[in-house]
């Protein structure tokens, strides 16, 4: 197996580890990064900005703050001092058990939903997912139990 690894990082230590007869490769790496460290808000969502690949990802809110949000509109971009940024994903458990969410919609742009993103928010009624939208990880929308509504690209 081969990884190839951007170019800004360094391999600094690779252990071999098995589990349940698998074998797995982790690797520690370190070096310069264009993610900024903490996530910048925008409206009601904060976002993980690379700011030389000019994208984003939701991130989760510090404080739980989209547990309050009844809707949600994930943009497909953002801007952020001026520059535009490509939302491409929604970080794992984002919106983990955010009861009060009603409605998603997800606008052209994204690619991907992380893991439980909007897991076990039970209230969600409706969602409306993009073209673009190429990856929903395993239990992404998992005991979103209200669900009538869902739209999905032609």
């Amino acid at each position: 197996m081969t990884s190839i690894i951007n170019q800004n990082f360094n391999v600094i230590m690779r252990r071999t580890f098995t589990f349940r007869g698998y074998a797995f490769v982790g690797m520690t790496l370190m070096g310069a990064s264009s993610l900024l460290a903490d996530p910048v808000q925008v409206g009601d969502l904060y976002f993980t900005l690379d700011t030389e690949a000019k994208t984003a990802v939701v991130a989760k809110s510090p404080n739980n703050e989209y547990r309050q949000l009844t809707s949600v509109v994930i943009p497909g971009q953002v801007t952020v001092d001026g520059e535009t940024y490509a939302v491409k994903s929604i970080t794992s458990q984002a919106f983990l058990d955010c009861n009060s969410l009603l409605e998603v919609t997800i606008e052209e742009g994204v690619e991907s939903i992380g893991s439980w993103c909007f897991g076990r928010s039970l209230n969600i009624q409706s969602v409306s997912l993009p073209s673009t939208l190429t990856t929903v990880s395993s239990n992404g929308f998992r005991r979103c139990t209200s669900i009538e509504s869902l739209v999905l690209p032609d």
